[in-house]
Order: structure tokens, then C-alpha cells, then sequence
């Protein structure tokens, strides 16, 4: 067997051995905290796990610690964060697992609804990585109706603060007094996309729900429940973003 088969890139073989991201391990490799066989690596560099010795920050990184993927129903009024300056309650204080997990992306304080976390690090980086197109949707309530024209607009990608989006799809759901709930779906996470195309068009939120991730669904999660996902949604996951 060629020897070089069996060299793997550093930053993906220590994000599926961490809770890092791809990012962060490149970070951590710039600052020369990641080592083999006692030497500092360079950026895209590789190596041989069954003969090198690797460590980070010090620490060898030896076997794959358990994989662990959750779904919380975070609910409004929670930072998804680990500790908070203001001392404002973060997902952390509902979730019992004495690994680190991390979120799988963010909700904002005012928002409610699915947030995925794992400590598997090569997924965490595919499902939030734009190429893959991952499908977020949330459940809005809004005050007024969006306009077909809108709503046609959003569909067919457009601009917004100078920056081109991906189609958004956005389906009426039902009416309320002041006006409706639609479902908007989203194939990138890009900061507050729902609240400021909402605002854009002049319709102020009275609710924000996100009710799926990539195929995993809220389902009948209570608002600060949370569980681990079911081996099938697992694998549904790795699928979309092609991880064996």
C-alpha cells in the first residue's frame, strides 16, 4: 500500500476528534498549538494516524471520544452561548450532558424553536457551511400579509444590505386577528435573514419559531426540552452533507 494513502488532512481528522470546527483548528494550527510527533504544522498540512503522534494544546488526541447530537427546543429569552456578560439565562443551563456540545448555528435572544448541537466537528462544519444548502424553516407570525409580488421577490433571490440571497421560500400557513403566520424556509444561515427581510417589508414579528433543520423536525418538544436525535435522523444529516 502506498504510504501517502494513508495520510488524512489535519483539520478534518481533529474536527471529527473534537468539538472544534475546521475554523477553529485552523486557528489553533496558526498559533502552533497543534503538534506532531512534537513539531509544529503548517496550514493544510497532513499526516499518518496510525504512526504519528498528535497533539493539541498539549494534549494527545488519542481515540474518538462518543458522538453525541441533540435537539433542543430553545425557548425565547435564552443566549446560545456558554456564560453572558449581562448574566442572561443561556442554553446551557437547560441541557444536562457533561461533554461539550456545541450549537449547529445560532438563535437569536428573542427567538424559540430547534437548535441542534453535537461535539462532532466535521459535521458542524458541513451543516453550516453555505455549499451544502442546508434547509432551515421557521415558523413567523406576523403583523399584516406579505404581498405576492413580495413574496415572489424573496423567491427568486434578491438583494438585501448589498448582498445577494438564496431563494426563500416563504408558504402562508394561516391567519391570525392581526394578521399571519407563513413558514419561512431558508437555505443559508445568514444573521437575523427572517427578521430583516420582515422588516424590509414592513411587517413587525410577534413570534419566531424554527421549527427544522436539515430534515430533523421540532416535532412535539416542549420549549426547553431537549433529546438525542434518533440514529435515522443522525444519518439523515450526514447524508445531506456527505459524511460517512
Amino acid at each position: 500500500m502506498d504510504p501517502r494513502s494513508r495520510l488524512v488532512k489535519i483539520n478534518k481528522y481533529l474536527a471529527s476528534h473534537s468539538s472544534l470546527s475546521r475554523r477553529e483548528i485552523d486557528q489553533c494550527i496558526f498559533r502552533g498549538e497543534v503538534k506532531v510527533n512534537g513539531s509544529p504544522v503548517e496550514l493544510g498540512s497532513s499526516f499518518d494516524p496510525r504512526s504519528d503522534r498528535i497533539t493539541l494544546k498539549g494534549r494527545p488526541i488519542k481515540e474518538l471520544p462518543p458522538e453525541i447530537n441533540i435537539k433542543l427546543h430553545k425557548p425565547a429569552g435564552f443566549m446560545v452561548t456558554r456564560s453572558d456578560p449581562k448574566h442572561r439565562k443561556t442554553i446551557y443551563d437547560l441541557i444536562t450532558v457533561e461533554q461539550k456540545i456545541v450549537p449547529v448555528g445560532r438563535l437569536d435572544y428573542n427567538s424559540s424553536g430547534l437548535l441542534l448541537l453535537t461535539n462532532n466537528g466535521e459535521l458542524l462544519y458541513r451543516l453550516t457551511h453555505p455549499r451544502f444548502r442546508i434547509e432551515r424553516t421557521y415558523r413567523v407570525k406576523i403583523y399584516g400579509t406579505f404581498k405576492e409580488d413580495e413574496i415572489s421577490l424573496m423567491a427568486n433571490g434578491m438583494f438585501l444590505d448589498g448582498m445577494r440571497l438564496n431563494p426563500v421560500k416563504v408558504v402562508r400557513v394561516s391567519p391570525w386577528e392581526k394578521g399571519e403566520i407563513v413558514h419561512f424556509t431558508l437555505l443559508e444561515g445568514r444573521n437575523r435573514e427572517v427578521r430583516r427581510l420582515c422588516q424590509l417589508f414592513q411587517h413587525d414579528i410577534r413570534e419566531l419559531e424554527r421549527i427544522a433543520y436539515g430534515g430533523v423536525e421540532l416535532k412535539k418538544l416542549k420549549p426547553g426540552e431537549w433529546q438525542h436525535l434518533s440514529s435515522r435522523e443522525i444519518w439523515n444529516l450526514k447524508s445531506l452533507v456527505e459524511l460517512k
